[in-house]
């Protein structure tokens, strides 16, 4: 490996010796790769793509693997682990406040069924809910 880096073999045992050589390593790699940390630009972009999330979903854990899917295609370095779980709960937050409240079983109520009412227990009793009943959370 040290021919193929072009140092010394004894040089790659001090690898890692100075605090940031590691950390700008990854950086140099991530940039030739097309990748980019966040700024304020990807920042918006990711607060923008949790909303919409969030108004279709309230699961925390499905808005955190979305955020990182979305990360990943926008080739941006996914911040923290509790700098992304802020993000996901402002975003949860922000859906709420929007008048779009989770139904108990944690899912968003579909606009489309809101004014339906919902099915009474003699009209379920005995047979599956239609998908329609599914789908507002009835």
């Amino acid at each position: 490996m040290s021919e193929r880096l072009r140092i010394l073999v004894g040089e790659l045992g001090r690898y890692g010796a100075r605090e940031q050589t590691r950390s700008t390593h990854l950086q140099q790699v991530a940039r030739y790769l097309g990748w980019r940390s966040v700024g304020e630009l990807e920042r918006k972009e990711l607060e923008e793509f949790l909303l919409a999330r969030a108004m279709e979903h309230d699961s925390p854990s499905l808005l955190f693997r979305l955020a990182c899917e979305h990360l990943i295609s926008s080739r941006v370095i996914r911040p923290g682990v509790v700098t992304l779980l802020e993000r996901v709960a402002a975003a949860r937050a922000a859906a709420r406040g929007l008048g779009r409240p989770p139904t108990e079983h944690g899912c968003l109520p579909n606009p489309a069924c809101l004014n339906r009412p919902k099915p009474t227990a003699g009209a379920v009793r005995g047979r599956r809910r239609s998908a329609t009943a599914q789908r507002c959370g009835g």
